[in-house]
This record gives structure tokens, sequence and C-alpha cells, in this order.
């Protein structure tokens, strides 16, 4: 049987500007508890082609960029990938990147 994590999504559906909003700590968890250890980052981002709703983008390892202020600058991902997973009877998309770029309003990094 098929399951939605077979399945890959198609990147471009997100749209060509994804703003940057917020950039969230990814914790390692041991026995269902968090530790202080952070495994990545995950950088929400608002998506003006699907009204402006939001997705985390999950990238392992060190912070790589920061927000200033009341800035929120157009980001590029490498290596971007959506998938779906299930809970609760409830689908959810999940996203996940390699590195993250900071663009120009001429989409140029």
């Amino acid at each position: 049987m098929i399951t939605p994590n077979d399945l890959t999504y198609d990147v471009a559906c997100l749209g060509a500007k994804k703003i940057l909003t917020t950039i969230m700590p990814i914790h390692h968890f041991v026995d269902g508890k968090k530790t202080d250890t952070i495994t990545g980052y995950r950088y929400m981002i608002s998506l003006p082609n699907l009204g402006f709703r939001k997705l985390g983008v999950r990238i392992p390892g060190k912070q790589l960029i920061q927000l200033q202020g009341n800035n929120y600058p157009l980001v590029e991902f490498d290596n971007l990938q959506l998938g779906l997973y299930e809970r609760q009877g409830k689908s959810y998309v999940t996203a996940k990147a390699s590195n993250i770029r900071i663009i120009d309003t001429n989409g140029k990094a």
C-alpha cells in the first residue's frame, strides 16, 4: 500500500516569493522529553501565492541567517523537499532543505 511518505510534491506550487517571518530552534528529544540540544532550525515562511499561509522549513545544523528588526526578507532554499504526514486523522505538509539564502527583489542571491 502506498503511503504519503512514498510521494514527492512539486515545490513550484509554493510560488516564487517566500517571505521569512520567524526562526525557531529544533530541540533533540529523549524518551519524549525535550533536551537543551539544538539539532537544527525551523525557518517559517509566509507564501503570498497561497494566501500568505505559513510553512516551516527544517534545516539541520547551525542557524544560517538572522532576522534584522522588522525586516522580513525574501528567501530561497537549496534542495527544498515537501512531504506529507498524518496525525490524529489530519494531513499536514512538512518541508526540509539543506540551505537558506536571502534574495533581493530581483531574485538574485
